[in-house]
Protein backbone atom coordinates (compact mmCIF):
# COMPACT_ATOMS: atom_id res chain seq x y z
CA UNK A 1 0.00 0.00 0.00
CA UNK A 2 2.80 2.24 0.78
CA UNK A 3 4.61 1.91 -2.46
CA UNK A 4 1.29 2.43 -4.47
CA UNK A 5 1.50 5.85 -2.71
CA UNK A 6 5.13 6.83 -3.50
CA UNK A 7 4.82 5.94 -7.03
CA UNK A 8 1.50 7.93 -7.49
CA UNK A 9 3.57 10.67 -6.00
CA UNK A 10 6.48 10.29 -8.30
CA UNK A 11 4.26 10.52 -11.58
CA UNK A 12 2.07 13.66 -10.88
CA UNK A 13 5.45 15.73 -10.19
CA UNK A 14 5.94 18.15 -13.24
CA UNK A 15 8.70 16.83 -15.76
CA UNK A 16 10.60 18.01 -18.07
CA UNK A 17 9.11 17.77 -21.58
CA UNK A 18 5.59 18.05 -20.61
CA UNK A 19 3.68 21.41 -20.73
CA UNK A 20 2.22 23.16 -17.78
CA UNK A 21 1.31 26.96 -18.21
CA UNK A 22 -0.04 29.54 -15.57
CA UNK A 23 -1.65 31.74 -17.72
CA UNK A 24 -1.61 35.76 -15.59
CA UNK A 25 -3.51 39.26 -16.16
CA UNK A 26 -2.05 42.36 -14.39
CA UNK A 27 -4.88 43.67 -13.23
CA UNK A 28 -3.72 46.74 -13.42
CA UNK A 29 -1.51 47.17 -16.57
CA UNK A 30 -3.70 44.65 -18.36
CA UNK A 31 -0.36 42.77 -19.33
CA UNK A 32 -0.58 38.67 -19.20
CA UNK A 33 1.86 36.76 -18.55
CA UNK A 34 3.04 32.77 -19.38
CA UNK A 35 5.07 31.00 -17.48
CA UNK A 36 6.00 27.59 -17.15
CA UNK A 37 6.84 25.75 -13.47
CA UNK A 38 9.98 25.57 -12.05
CA UNK A 39 11.80 22.79 -13.41
CA UNK A 40 15.34 21.51 -12.11
CA UNK A 41 17.86 22.04 -14.30
CA UNK A 42 21.25 22.01 -12.61
CA UNK A 43 22.52 21.16 -9.62
CA UNK A 44 25.82 20.45 -7.20
CA UNK A 45 24.92 17.95 -4.55
CA UNK A 46 24.36 18.17 -1.79
CA UNK A 47 25.24 22.22 -1.55
CA UNK A 48 22.60 23.59 -4.01
CA UNK A 49 20.43 23.46 -6.99
CA UNK A 50 19.43 25.28 -10.31
CA UNK A 51 15.70 25.87 -11.35
CA UNK A 52 14.47 27.76 -14.65
CA UNK A 53 11.24 28.53 -15.49
CA UNK A 54 10.24 30.64 -18.73
CA UNK A 55 7.55 33.30 -18.35
CA UNK A 56 6.44 34.61 -22.07
CA UNK A 57 5.30 38.41 -21.50
CA UNK A 58 2.34 39.49 -23.95
CA UNK A 59 2.32 43.83 -23.94
CA UNK A 60 3.08 45.87 -27.08
CA UNK A 61 6.29 43.35 -27.65
CA UNK A 62 6.54 39.94 -27.00
CA UNK A 63 9.04 39.40 -24.62
CA UNK A 64 10.82 36.25 -22.47
CA UNK A 65 12.22 35.97 -19.59
CA UNK A 66 14.62 33.15 -17.98
CA UNK A 67 14.09 33.22 -14.46
CA UNK A 68 16.73 31.61 -12.39
CA UNK A 69 16.03 30.10 -8.77
CA UNK A 70 18.83 29.19 -7.07
CA UNK A 71 19.11 27.41 -3.34
CA UNK A 72 22.56 27.07 -1.76
CA UNK A 73 23.89 25.75 1.55
CA UNK A 74 26.46 28.89 1.68
CA UNK A 75 25.44 32.50 0.65
CA UNK A 76 26.08 33.67 -2.53
CA UNK A 77 25.65 37.38 -4.20
CA UNK A 78 24.59 38.70 -7.34
CA UNK A 79 25.35 42.69 -8.34
CA UNK A 80 25.47 44.78 -11.61
CA UNK A 81 27.83 42.04 -14.06
CA UNK A 82 26.57 39.19 -13.04
CA UNK A 83 25.28 36.45 -15.33
CA UNK A 84 24.89 33.29 -16.43
CA UNK A 85 26.59 30.72 -19.25
CA UNK A 86 24.65 28.10 -20.89
CA UNK A 87 26.48 26.04 -23.32
CA UNK A 88 23.95 24.51 -25.59
CA UNK A 89 26.30 22.18 -28.35
CA UNK A 90 29.28 24.09 -29.84
CA UNK A 91 27.57 27.63 -28.71
CA UNK A 92 27.81 29.23 -25.49
CA UNK A 93 25.24 31.71 -24.39
CA UNK A 94 26.15 34.46 -21.92
CA UNK A 95 23.32 35.94 -20.66
CA UNK A 96 23.51 39.15 -18.36
CA UNK A 97 21.00 39.12 -15.45
CA UNK A 98 19.19 41.84 -14.44
CA UNK A 99 21.66 43.66 -12.40
CA UNK A 100 20.05 43.92 -9.14
CA UNK A 101 22.62 43.07 -6.14
CA UNK A 102 21.09 40.98 -3.59
CA UNK A 103 22.68 38.34 -1.42
CA UNK A 104 21.19 34.99 -0.02
CA UNK A 105 21.24 31.21 0.25
CA UNK A 106 17.95 31.58 -1.94
CA UNK A 107 17.04 33.69 -4.38
CA UNK A 108 15.77 34.89 -7.87
CA UNK A 109 17.23 36.68 -11.41
CA UNK A 110 16.43 36.92 -14.79
CA UNK A 111 17.70 37.76 -17.94
CA UNK A 112 15.46 38.74 -20.60
CA UNK A 113 15.58 36.64 -23.94
CA UNK A 114 15.09 37.47 -27.58
CA UNK A 115 12.60 35.07 -29.28
CA UNK A 116 15.77 34.43 -31.81
CA UNK A 117 17.91 33.58 -28.54
CA UNK A 118 15.55 31.36 -27.29
CA UNK A 119 15.25 29.57 -30.70
CA UNK A 120 18.67 29.43 -30.78
CA UNK A 121 19.23 27.90 -27.23
CA UNK A 122 16.11 25.42 -28.34
CA UNK A 123 18.73 23.84 -31.34
CA UNK A 124 20.96 22.21 -28.99
CA UNK A 125 20.69 19.85 -25.74
CA UNK A 126 22.01 21.76 -22.65
CA UNK A 127 25.24 20.50 -21.33
CA UNK A 128 26.58 23.15 -18.81
CA UNK A 129 25.74 25.90 -16.57
CA UNK A 130 28.12 28.32 -15.04
CA UNK A 131 27.01 31.03 -12.81
CA UNK A 132 28.84 34.04 -12.34
CA UNK A 133 28.28 35.29 -8.86
CA UNK A 134 29.49 39.08 -7.90
CA UNK A 135 32.85 37.64 -6.56
CA UNK A 136 33.19 34.08 -7.92
CA UNK A 137 31.51 31.33 -10.32
CA UNK A 138 30.06 28.31 -10.04
CA UNK A 139 29.45 25.40 -12.46
CA UNK A 140 26.30 23.27 -12.43
CA UNK A 141 25.96 20.09 -13.32
CA UNK A 142 23.24 19.26 -16.10
CA UNK A 143 21.86 15.91 -16.17
CA UNK A 144 20.83 14.36 -20.02
CA UNK A 145 16.93 15.09 -19.25
CA UNK A 146 17.35 18.76 -18.08
CA UNK A 147 19.41 19.49 -21.06
CA UNK A 148 16.46 19.30 -23.12
CA UNK A 149 14.09 22.40 -21.33
CA UNK A 150 14.71 24.96 -23.84
CA UNK A 151 13.80 22.64 -26.87
CA UNK A 152 11.11 21.33 -24.65
CA UNK A 153 9.39 24.42 -23.95
CA UNK A 154 9.67 25.85 -27.14
CA UNK A 155 7.71 23.56 -28.97
CA UNK A 156 5.36 24.04 -25.66
CA UNK A 157 4.80 27.80 -26.55
CA UNK A 158 4.96 27.26 -29.98
CA UNK A 159 1.95 24.50 -30.14
CA UNK A 160 -0.37 26.20 -27.55
CA UNK A 161 0.71 30.38 -28.54
CA UNK A 162 1.41 29.98 -32.25
CA UNK A 163 0.28 33.71 -32.53
CA UNK A 164 3.08 34.57 -31.10
CA UNK A 165 5.83 32.79 -32.95
CA UNK A 166 5.29 34.62 -36.47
Amino acid sequence: MIITILLIGFYTYPLTGQCFFQKEKDPFTGVETISTVNELVGAIWPNGQLNFKLVLIMDKDTTFKLYININRLTVRCFGPESKISIKCGPNIFNLKLSGVSHCGTKFEDYSVLSLDTIRLLGKNKMTAIRVFYTNDYEDFKVDSFSGYFFKSKLKCFEKKYPQYFN
